[in-house]
């Protein structure tokens, strides 16, 4: 079984480009959402009533949860928040599944090479197999212009998605055995309109870890003709973004439509550390 939870928040409406490509590959999703629709730094937010509609009206198979609680607590960090908040996502999803956690403005390219991928390495959900976590790719999207979208080159960046048994302890990032795969997961991250980019560092789990103010500047004057004198800018890890490439495009729908011919097709690879897993497994050790 496989089983999908998104954290709803601000950014709720991303979710529309998000869910489309995993649907008719899950069993389960779920979407968390703070009772009180408060931010992990406390901010109000509101979820319109025509967000349940378009929920109810994508749901044509029944298999999406509206879970609800208190996911803010006054005078905690937001990081310690988004991670608690995780836990208790994973904990209502249930046991003896693959559980994914994906963000709203996360969007999966040729999601049906994860579900083969997932099928080939279901005794990883035995009781005796050990913790692991399967990390793809960011293709990350920096900033949208009119005629298309900066995009970070090359794609190196992981990132923990899928999960047998999580205990996360810093945001998604969860206890086990870490394992990439070559597979690539679209990014909306930066590419947002100014006003959504402020209520995204006013209120996301990173707002106390690097100096939000200076680095909105640098994506402020990001244009056309500079783009390409960017080097190394992640705002808190080096080397993980290169420089920009400008990809042009409408809208997401039709960069998604882009990026999912160009992306590579052939099957995951297994990695050294699964074949050694499935042998174990085999063996009965």
């Amino acid at each position: 079984m496989i089983k999908a939870g998104f954290l709803i928040a601000y950014d709720y409406h991303f979710i529309f480009n998000s869910l489309p490509q995993i649907y008719p590959f899950v069993d389960e999703i779920v979407l968390a959402i703070d009772v009180d629709r408060k931010t992990w730094m406390g901010n109000d937010f509101e979820v319109s009533d025509d967000f349940f509609e378009r929920i109810e009206d994508l749901d044509v198979d029944h298999k999406i949860k509206i879970y609800e609680d208190q996911f803010y607590i006054k005078g905690e960090k937001p990081m310690d928040l988004e991670t608690r908040e995780r836990n208790m996502l994973s904990d209502f999803m249930g046991d003896d599944c693959w559980k994914m956690q994906i963000d709203s403005d996360e969007y999966c390219l040729n999601f049906q090479k994860v579900i083969s991928y997932l099928k080939k390495n279901q005794f990883l959900l035995k009781k005796s197999a050990p913790e692991v976590n399967f990390l793809p790719v960011w293709i990350t999207l920096f900033k949208q212009n009119e005629r298309g979208f900066f995009i970070i080159k090359p794609c190196t960046e992981n990132f923990s998605m899928i999960f047998n048994r999580p205990k996360y302890k810093y945001a998604r990032n969860s206890e086990g055995l870490d394992l990439k795969i070559d597979y690539q997961v679209i990014h909306q991250s930066w590419a947002r309109t100014e006003e959504e980019i402020l209520t995204k560092i006013q209120n996301w789990g990173h707002a106390h870890d690097f100096n939000v103010e200076s680095f909105y500047g640098k994506w402020e004057a990001l244009n056309e003709n500079n783009y390409k004198e960017y080097f190394d800018f992640h705002p808190i890890y080096k080397g993980f973004w290169e420089k920009l490439e400008f990809i042009e495009a409408k809208n997401i729908t039709e960069l998604l439509e882009k990026l999912e011919q160009t992306t590579n097709l052939q099957p995951i690879k297994v990695s050294s550390k699964l074949k050694k897993l499935r042998m174990k497994s085999f063996l009965g050790i």
